[in-house]
């Protein structure tokens, strides 16, 4: 898979978030998908897995519904079949890094997690 190909998924999910596009959320992963974040959301009891798109949809996706969020992605660093993404969330004022690996041209494994305040600077 290209790199250019890996940026463009990753690009579809967060665009996707951001829009609430449904459809091209998960036309980016991969039907055997896992899918894991810290709780963040007031319909999650504990810290989420969520395993194939189905059960990505139905018990996140839709549970989540249209929320405004907004995805600045800082950096994205490729290795192979794997990336890491660095992003801020201006409005909540947190920063989030994701680790994704991607199986026959899809997301396959996604995880992320948050920190506190801007992303720092690697210069």
């Amino acid at each position: 898979m290209k790199r250019s190909e890996m940026i463009e998924r990753i690009m579809d999910y967060y665009e996707g978030l951001d829009q609430t596009d449904f459809e091209r959320i998960l036309s980016a992963f991969h039907d055997d998908m896992i899918y894991k974040h810290p709780k963040l959301w007031d319909f999650e009891e504990s810290e989420p897995e969520y395993h194939g798109k189905e059960s990505f949809k139905s018990l996140y996706l839709e549970k989540r519904g249209k929320r405004e969020f907004d995805h600045k992605i800082a950096d994205i660093i490729i290795e192979g079949d794997r990336a890491s993404v660095l992003g801020f969330a201006p409005r909540l004022g947190f920063t989030w890094v994701a680790y994704v690996r991607f199986k026959e041209g899809k997301i396959y494994r996604f995880i992320y997690g948050t920190l506190s305040g801007k992303p720092p600077l690697l210069e």
